[in-house]
């Protein structure tokens, strides 16, 4: 692919290609129409005229590439890019059949001649390229009236993620995996969380959003994380989150409080203690950074030999990972001997398995759930239920109901 352009959107900027979006609307599909008579005919052996499968694949490919163009475009949270996987792989549950990274290369060298797009290479070995949508494309959208509302989602696209257990590695590797009835059950609980947030009027500063398709990611095997990702809210700046509603409700934000602790202090068979279990001497003023230690300390394996990145500079003079051990096994002496035991996604695991029963209860009342990591968001004309269902869930789970805060949002 050329480069055209020197600057390169930021990872956290870009949109990923959901081949599973597509062109529903009658306004999408006209302009669909339209772009596809502007693209450069494919080749093909003169004398033979176009086989109708590939014809139809390639329509599918173009739908799919315009609608997520338009989710990058229209989309209240701003992004720099769609990044596009184009290296032939080997195909793995987790790949679209629809049509091939041969065609959507394709189809996207079209589109570029056409003047719709503009492609920037990748990082290295990320294998993604960066498509911008032109000043031609976002006009052709504005004619044709296009709106969010014009982009749906075919049926499809894998739920239940495994990914490999080593812990450093950043490229996300996904595994192969035969099913069973527990990755059986897990996808239906998926597909049900996801239609139900797709079938509410979910909105961002009070303009429609792309449709959701969350995922729930395992590392290692399917006792290990197990969180919930890619609703789009989960990644909203918290000043911004006054900016969300359900079916025209602003929204209330709760969470449990102290998850980890809590998780903690249940597997040892001991009470949390009074007051805030992030308090600790000669930290006041820290609690943000002091809640990223704690949890590195049941996250790590083996003992504590120096501060997470970015943690000392929020940390007065003097502070080291082996002083704030020592302080936050004073503060907590009932859990202190699980520090270093490398416990963080077995308790990931714990807390997604409670929200996404809490999620699944509160939609068979016909209510819906955003969910966070450890936490959710409703309308809130659904705070109180919301609270008793966490609570309720949690006491069935883990013998103990679990106390829930409701975080301001301003």
């Amino acid at each position: 692919m050329k480069d055209t352009d020197s600057t390169k959107p930021s990872d956290q900027h870009l949109l990923y290609l959901d081949p599973w979006l597509t062109a529903t609307g009658v306004a999408l599909v006209k302009a669909c129409a339209e772009i596809s008579a502007a693209l450069p005919a494919p080749q093909i052996t003169p004398g033979r005229k176009p086989r109708a499968d590939a014809t139809q694949r390639r329509k599918v490919c173009l739908q799919s590439l315009v609608a997520n163009l338009v989710a990058l475009l229209l989309s209240p949270e701003p992004h720099g890019a769609l990044a596009v996987p184009l290296s032939a792989e080997k195909r793995s549950r987790y790949d679209c059949t629809n049509y091939s990274s041969k065609l959507l290369s394709g189809v996207l060298r079209g589109l570029q001649k056409a003047d719709m797009v503009t492609l920037l290479p990748g990082k290295a070995k990320r294998r993604r390229t960066y498509v911008v949508p032109t000043t031609r494309f976002t006009g052709l959208v504005a004619r044709h009236g296009i709106s969010l509302q014009d982009v749906g989602r075919l049926h499809g696209g894998e739920t239940v993620l495994l990914r490999s257990k080593n812990l450093d590695d950043t490229s996300v590797t996904l595994l192969e995996y035969s099913d069973s009835t527990e990755t059986i059950a897990m996808r239906r609980e998926m597909e049900t969380l996801n239609e139900a947030i797709n079938a509410a009027d979910v909105r961002l500063g009070g303009k429609p959003v792309p449709p959701t398709h969350l995922v729930r990611m395992f590392q290692g095997d399917f006792q290990h994380h197990g969180r919930l990702y890619r609703g789009f809210w989960q990644s909203l700046p918290k000043r911004n989150r006054h900016l969300l509603s359900i079916n025209g409700e602003a929204v209330a934000d709760l969470d449990f409080s102290a998850m980890f602790l809590q998780l903690a202090y249940q597997r040892e068979g001991a009470a949390m203690p009074c007051g805030d279990p992030y308090a600790i001497p000669g930290l006041s003023g820290c609690r943000g950074a002091v809640k990223k230690l704690i949890s590195s300390l049941l996250a790590r394996h083996g003992g504590a030999l120096r501060l997470p990145q970015g943690i000392k500079e929020q940390l007065p003079k003097g502070w080291t990972m082996k002083r704030f051990e020592q302080a936050a096994g004073h503060k907590h002496p009932a859990i202190a001997g699980l520090f270093g035991k490398g416990l963080s996604l077995e308790f990931m695991f714990t807390e997604s398995c409670i929200l996404v029963a809490v999620l699944l209860g509160l939609g068979a009342r016909g209510i819906v759930g955003l969910p966070m990591h450890d936490g959710l968001m409703v309308a809130v004309s659904h705070k109180g239920t919301a609270i008793d269902m966490m609570q309720k869930v949690s006491f069935e789970m883990l013998g103990r109901a679990l106390p829930v805060a409701e975080k301001t949002i301003s």
